[in-house]
């Protein structure tokens, strides 16, 4: 439950000063504006790089994000920004793909009466019962000179069915984003969750097959995919209900990063003001960078991404971190029941540190420095998730979820304090009442999130924790 503050300064100079910047002058949650903008450039950076985790094992450094808040609380301009670059560009190719078209349409009119007219004489020659090997020859030649149609570069799907992304990726692009301002479409039925084990292989950039009834199957080759999903609490949990075992049956849940805004909301100190007023811009512009270099190297044949390395220093981190993992799900130790989540913690890990080589315009294999950042912010994610799923612990997850109810109606009533009757009444059912609440209340009391104190005249009242006076009062 501890708050995102505590790895903020992790992250790259451009990132963070963009995730306090948001949270100063919107009141954005830091760790929301990290994950959605993590997310966007990691789609952007997987167009142009893979990231070698072992000697010979390559994974593309794509995120899967869930970005799970209540509405409100700046997910439409989180989406705006996540997107902005991508949509830019793509408008621009289409306008370019329009103006080739129109150049090209005479030379594809000319190219189509030569073909008409050989068709024809192939139809006769049919007909006539002679020989037809020469026009037959003379189609094919005619058939390699095509003009080549123009196409737009096309990255984004937005709440896309499986059927939409399978058609997307079969024409071999070589990354695809599905950024999800609401996860309301997406959580339900029919839509992109509808198959997870899909979203698993584009993540991890293996080939599948479309299968169509006319044409046959048809390959992908080495695609990869980034996907940020913004939910309402009410609206996930109702998905976990339905598909949660599916979703950790196949690693999507483990291959996510999930970011619960009730874990962090209004927590943060940050006593100085973004020092770069353009970060915004600067994370936009080198998305822009990565995707025109994206474009300029595209080759139908070829994957064409650079291949980074971890330094020998780095590749030590990664292999004690692996340990570390291994030992604490072992039968009986703290991390047993998320053997799931555990497992792709380390690859985890390497993606991040991958975009953060690249977002910090670093040359060469990623540092330790470089990686050690990344294994802050990659067990802060793995994290959030336990605090969610860890069904065996009834307190915490309770705990937390009083302590979002708590900031979220100080916030809501622009109070600074709450009567400790108003918890009985008005918190969600599962949590109401004296025998419920006193044992969550001391928990956040132990953790130095809640201070409680009597007042005469009111009652007691609870206050968030004072950070400032290290008193609560």
């Amino acid at each position: 439950m501890y708050s995102f503050e505590s790895v903020t300064s992790s992250l790259p100079p451009v990132l963070q000063d963009a995730a306090i910047k948001l949270y100063q002058e919107k009141g954005i949650d830091p760790a929301a504006t990290a994950t959605a903008l993590l997310t966007a450039v990691s789609l952007a950076v997987t167009r142009c790089y893979n990231v070698e985790v072992e000697p010979g094992f390559i994974i593309p450094p794509a995120l899967l994000a869930h970005v799970i808040a209540e509405s409100g609380f700046g997910k439409s301009i989180l989406d705006n920004y996540s997107a902005m670059a991508f949509k830019s560009h793509e408008e621009d190719e289409i306008k370019s793909t329009k103006a080739l078209e129109k150049d090209k349409s005479g030379e594809i009119a000319l190219w189509n009466i030569k073909k008409g007219s050989l068709t024809s004489i192939y139809t006769k020659l049919i007909k006539k019962g002679e020989d037809t090997s020469s026009i037959e020859s003379e189609i094919k030649t005619h058939e390699k000179i095509k003009p080549t149609t123009p196409t737009a570069d096309r990255i984004l799907i937005s709440d896309a069915t499986p059927s939409s992304v399978k058609n997307f990726f079969a024409g071999n692009e070589k990354t695809g984003g599905i950024f999800v301002s609401e996860g309301n479409s997406a959580f339900k039925a029919g839509r992109i969750f509808g198959e997870p084990e899909l979203i698993c292989n584009l993540y991890d950039g293996t080939s599948f097959h479309v299968d169509r009834l006319t044409t046959g199957s048809m390959a992908c080759r080495s695609p990869a995919a980034a996907m940020l999903i913004f939910s309402q609490p009410d609206i996930f949990k109702k998905f976990d209900n339905r598909h949660g075992e599916e979703m950790r049956s196949v690693g999507l849940y483990a291959r996510s990063l999930f970011y619960f805004q009730q874990q962090n909301n209004g927590v943060y100190n940050f006593g100085f003001h973004s020092s770069s007023k353009n970060c915004i811009e600067d994370i936009q512009e080198k998305i822009r960078s990565l995707l025109r270099k994206s474009k300029n190297e595209h080759d139908e044949s070829t994957t064409n991404r650079r291949t980074i390395k971890l330094s020998p220093e780095a590749s030590r981190l990664y292999e004690e971190t692996k340990r570390e993992i291994k030992f604490l799900t072992n039968h009986q130790n703290s991390l047993c029941e998320f053997k799931d989540f555990a497992a792709k913690t380390t690859n985890n890990m390497v993606r991040i540190a991958c975009i953060f080589h690249i977002l910090e315009n670093k040359n060469g294999d990623i540092e330790y420095n470089t990686m050690f950042r990344a294994k802050n912010l990659s067990e802060w994610y793995f994290n959030q998730a336990i605090q969610y799923f860890d069904k065996t612990n009834e307190i915490e997850r309770k705990s937390t979820e009083l302590y979002n109810w708590i900031c979220n109606d100080i916030i809501k009533r622009k109070v600074f304090q709450i009567e400790k009757v108003r918890l009985y009444q008005y918190t969600p059912a599962s949590l109401r009442g004296k025998e419920t609440i006193s044992p969550l209340l001391e928990n956040l009391k132990m953790k130095k999130l809640i201070t409680e104190q009597n007042i005469p005249g009111i009652g007691a009242i609870v206050r968030k924790f004072d950070y400032s006076t290290d008193a609560g009062y």
